[in-house]
């Protein structure tokens, strides 16, 4: 593939947004990608970085007639913040809970969508591009976009990500997709970070985000003259990332100083506010090896009375951190993700290499953490330089190199002939294709006089494990192809006159295709993410019919204090008997999905919310912890076995529950 005249590679964050360019205009001008550092707003030498906060207020929600994006925001302002995540939550249907942090987090004006938002945000982040040295003075600039998202973002996320980016005026080029983990194993070759690897030596690629973490595996085919590396597995990710250090700081403080914290105003606790920015300078020195009884103070005027002076000083309004408070606040976090780390570790079979990258590795606390635990188990442990920044870095990487990353596919690819149900197959499940895989098919159409001039050619997907000769149920159309006869000279071609005196030519042509497998979301795992919220909406509507076909026909419920039910039948009973009984109000979340073979998977998931009792309309809390075994049948992931339990205590206010 010809390089384009310039690739600009956007890391869109949940906290922060940077970008990375190499310009190809000048000939003479070596190819040496750029940060741009210049951003608009005031930010003092610590803050001017690389990235810019993704943080956009509105004017007409601050009484001025300019919106305000990135420096610009100030902290007295109401603002959006990490939208990012609500940019997935709308594309599923999800709510998101607001926690610790005040109203503008997950703050989305009235009348707008996220995508919306983020939209706004990226239209200034285009206009800010294009105002800066080299593109500023380079007219008809041939470009290539590379936006990345997190392993976990669902195909209508990404979607959602690409409209956006299209509407606030990136359409003028080409926009690709490429999870966060990838583009950073792009930095891990750019920086040449595992100079020492071995062939068959296994590296494990963690990018620590604002609200994502995100996890990728590899092999070494081959380190001698040029390494090639093998994908292991697709990549993972958990919605678990630098925010919820906030989070949980912001959760110590609601708990300590309840009511007063709780009543301040969001301009005041919030991600914009005096009191965070200054828990991030603290948290850029801290280290779990400090003194224990070492204090680190913020100034928070709250007007409490009688505090306890071991948290907070009357005399000067400041709030006291311990020690003991900073290990409250990072190694649950941390512990979560090593936990993430590990199952990653276990499915790759072991690993030698682990390289760590994203805005959370700049903190000394979090790289302590894992070197201490993982250089126990003889991993060598890599932070990668400007962790930041290698997002964005790799992405600018992966379009501009004939990538040595050699990609599993997750389905079976191909083109349906026109004419006839016959497939072409162009890329195989299970067969390992490097980035920008190039394949050609041959193809035949038998065009006749009054015929239409515009052919549609379908492209197929199959995830079975054989791909079939012909389209059927489980062949899944994804889109396709238009070929044009308008401006053909139709004589060229071979032809003949029919029974009926038509003419028919027959036309034969080549179809190439640029595959990059790499890009490709896992389908398991987006199919069954959509069988999960379904049955969350069935809960919630109390929808008999509608919860019981996502079941496969000998399905089970394993409620707790009652017996299986098993089978269809046995399945309506149950929630007939439920859906009479009770009214949920609930937040469903997927906690984890894992395709253990084709045909088997399982997830976890919890719902909280409220629980009404339709007899006595009484309403209490509502907190369970559920298990889906899950089984392809006919084509389709179902609910095979569904076990489920109460996250609530067992005592509470003194009342054993039964």
């Amino acid at each position: 593939m010809q390089a384009p005249k310039a690739v600009i590679s956007v890391d869109y964050g949940t906290t922060a947004v940077g970008y990375r360019f190499v310009n190809f205009h000048e000939p003479e001008i070596p190819q040496n990608t750029q940060t741009v550092s210049n951003w608009p707003g005031h930010c003092n030498s610590t803050e001017r970085s690389g990235k810019v906060p993704s943080k956009f207020a509105y004017g007409a929600e601050n009484n001025v007639d300019r919106d305000s994006w990135g420096f610009e925001v100030s902290e007295d302002m109401t603002s959006c913040s990490w939208t990012k995540l609500v940019l997935e939550a709308d594309a599923n249907g999800l709510e998101l809970g607001q926690g610790d942090l005040g109203d503008d987090v997950f703050h989305v004006p009235g009348g707008k969508q996220a995508d919306s938002v983020v939209r706004d945000y990226l239209r200034r982040l285009h206009d800010h591009i294009w105002s800066q040295e080299p593109f500023k003075a380079i007219g008809n600039l041939e470009v290539e976009y590379i936006f990345t998202v997190p392993a976990s973002f669902s195909r209508g996320a990404q979607l959602a990500m690409v409209a956006a980016a299209k509407d606030a005026g990136f359409s003028e080029g080409n926009i690709n997709l490429l999870t966060e983990s990838e583009a950073v194993a792009g930095y891990v070759f750019e920086r040449g970070l595992l100079k020492d690897i071995k062939a068959g030596e296994k590296v494990m690629i963690v990018d620590l985000g604002g609200g994502t973490s995100d996890v990728s595996s590899y092999v070494a085919l081959r380190a001698q003259n040029g390494l090639q590396l093998q994908q292991l597995s697709a990549p993972q990710s958990r919605n678990i990332g630098g925010i919820n250090i906030d989070r949980n700081f912001s959760s110590l403080l609601t708990d300590r100083f309840d009511p007063e914290f709780g009543t301040l105003p969001s301009n005041r606790t919030g991600p914009s506010s005096r009191l965070m920015r200054e828990f991030a300078r603290h948290k850029r020195d801290i280290t779990d090896g400090d003194r224990n009884g070492e204090q680190f103070r913020i100034r928070l005027p709250m007007g409490i009375v009688d505090p306890n002076p071991l948290h907070y000083d009357v005399d000067y309004s400041e709030i006291i951190i311990s020690m003991d408070d900073w290990r409250a606040v990072f190694n649950p976090v941390l512990k979560e993700i090593l936990e993430f780390i590990r199952d990653m570790y276990n499915a790759a079979g072991g690993v030698q290499y682990m390289v760590f990258a994203g805005g959370v590795v700049n903190l000394p606390w979090v790289q302590e953490y894992f070197r201490k635990l993982l250089v126990a188990e003889h991993i060598s442990v890599i932070f990668s330089p400007n962790p930041e920044m290698a997002v964005a870095r790799g992405g600018v990487w992966y379009a501009t190199q004939n990538t040595p990353l050699l990609v599993e596919c997750p389905r079976h690819y191909g083109v349906a002939k026109p004419g006839d149900n016959t497939i072409n197959w162009v890329l195989h499940k299970g067969q390992r294709y490097a980035t920008g895989h190039t394949t050609q098919v041959q193809l035949r159409h038998v065009y006749k006089a009054t015929d239409p001039k515009s052919v549609l050619i379908a492209v197929c997907g199959y995830n079975g494990p054989c791909s079939p000769i012909s389209t059927s149920d489980d062949v899944e159309n994804l889109g396709m192809f238009l070929l044009d006869l308008s401006k053909l000279n139709l004589a060229q071609f071979w032809h003949r006159e029919d029974d009926h005196g038509r003419i028919e030519y027959s036309i034969k042509f080549t179809l190439e295709i640029e595959c990059d497998v790499s890009r490709v979301p896992p389908p398991d795992t987006n199919e069954i993410s959509a069988l999960l919220h379904a049955y969350g909406n069935a809960l919630k509507s109390r929808n008999v019919d509608e919860a019981v076909a996502l079941y496969t026909e000998d399905g089970v419920i394993m409620p707790p204090h009652f017996s299986a039910s098993t089978g269809t039948e046995a399945l309506r009973d149950s929630y007939t008997r439920i859906f009479a009984t009770i009214q949920l109000v609930i937040t469903f979340q997927i906690e984890e999905i894992v395709v253990m073979s084709p045909e088997w998977a399982f997830a976890r998931t919890t719902a909280e919310g409220t629980k009404t009792i339709l007899a006595t309309q009484e309403s209490e809390p509502h907190a369970n912890q559920e298990l889906f075994i899950l089984r392809r049948e006919h084509g389709k992931w179902l609910i095979a076995r569904y076990a489920f339990s109460s996250m609530k205590p067992l005592v509470q206010n003194g009342i054993r529950r039964s």
